[in-house]
């Protein structure tokens, strides 16, 4: 290996550890995969292999929590709202509440918690997957709810009705949870470790 070969070597383990560093491991991996290549020593690679593994299994666990504090706050936004409103309450109130500002503090909750390295489309995937799953649960007891106090249990049409209007009002609230999620990042500090 030649001295340009060797310092070419030394600027991909670099940029492997700053990417890993950054959370970014699938480009840590591709710098360290020239490293290799460029002749960067068997040791070094299979030590900065070894941390990328370990950080991207730390990642997914972290992000299972993330998702899951998210959901967990969302459920308790819903419901506080599935609590007797008051009867000033109207249409507008209700629909702003649970389709704007509930998954909005979802997104929030979520796109906090992750740095900004992480991928904006992870990000919007778990404030998605958080607030579409609690507002699910929220309308699906809502409905029985209703239907109970109408005396008797959904049947056919209803049933589809409710189950899609479940759908459908899952898919509002995780798409704005997730834009939401997407934008509101922390952005680490310059000095901050991951």
């Amino acid at each position: 290996m030649n001295e340009q070969q060797h310092e070419q070597a030394h600027q991909e383990m670099i940029a492997a550890e700053v990417a890993l560093a950054d959370g970014r491991y699938d480009a840590a991996e591709h710098h360290l995969e020239a490293a290799h290549r460029l002749g960067a020593s068997q040791k070094q690679v299979e030590k900065v292999a070894s941390s990328i593994r370990r950080s991207r299994q730390r990642g997914e666990k972290q992000g299972l929590w993330r998702a899951r504090i998210g959901f967990a706050v969302g459920l308790c936004c819903y419901l506080l709202l599935a609590i007797q409103p008051p009867l000033s309450w109207r249409i507008p109130l209700w629909i702003f509440l649970a389709f704007l500002l509930v998954p909005a503090v979802i997104g929030l909750v979520i796109g906090r918690m992750y740095r900004a390295a992480q991928p904006a489309p992870v990000r919007f995937g778990e404030g998605m997957r958080a607030g579409g799953w609690a507002m699910a649960i929220y309308t699906g007891l809502s409905l029985m709810v209703f239907w109970g106090r109408m005396g008797r249990d959904a049947e056919g049409e209803e049933f589809v009705a409710g189950a899609l209007t479940t759908v459908v009002f899952a898919l509002l609230a995780g798409i704005v949870a997730g834009f939401v999620g997407k934008l509101a990042a922390k952005r680490p500090a310059k000095n901050e470790s991951p």
